[in-house]
């Protein structure tokens, strides 16, 4: 990870999940649940300690894609075998690649809060990636 994504992972609100996206992760559309994914879970009233395998529950979503939010689903699930915790983001091979950094994060819109994903590897890296009104790296 760059000090550029670092930095603007550091300004994303609590809990904020994040994850590097491997080519195996975007082929077989799913991602480990890593520590950080298991927090942002609990805040949106995921709790993968009580689901049983095979469980998923579907939360809305937006991504943040060039100057516009496009709609989405994160997936929270249990493998049906195993029971291993995984999250998969909907249309994620639409807007990130194999090593980009993915922070999925709360934002607050009206009087509730909304996921949020942001490509932070785009973001830094293309200009025309920030909405308007919004800098996320300064």
């Amino acid at each position: 990870m760059t000090d550029d994504e670092q930095n603007i992972i550091l300004k994303l609100p609590e809990p904020t999940g994040v994850l590097k996206l491997s080519a195996h992760m975007l082929k077989n559309y799913e991602c480990d649940a890593v520590a950080s994914i298991r927090k942002l879970a609990l805040f949106f009233g995921v709790d993968y300690s009580t689901m049983d395998k095979g469980d998923k529950v579907e939360v809305d979503a937006v991504v943040l894609v060039a100057d516009k939010f496009v709609d989405t689903k994160v997936i929270f699930r249990r493998t049906a075998k195993r029971g291993d915790r995984r999250v998969w983001i909907s249309k994620l091979p639409q807007f990130a690649g194999a090593g980009d950094i993915v922070a999925i994060t709360n934002e607050i819109v009206g009087n509730r809060s909304s996921m949020l994903v942001i490509n932070v590897t785009k973001a830094v890296s293309d200009p025309a990636y920030y909405p308007s009104g919004r800098r996320l790296a300064q």
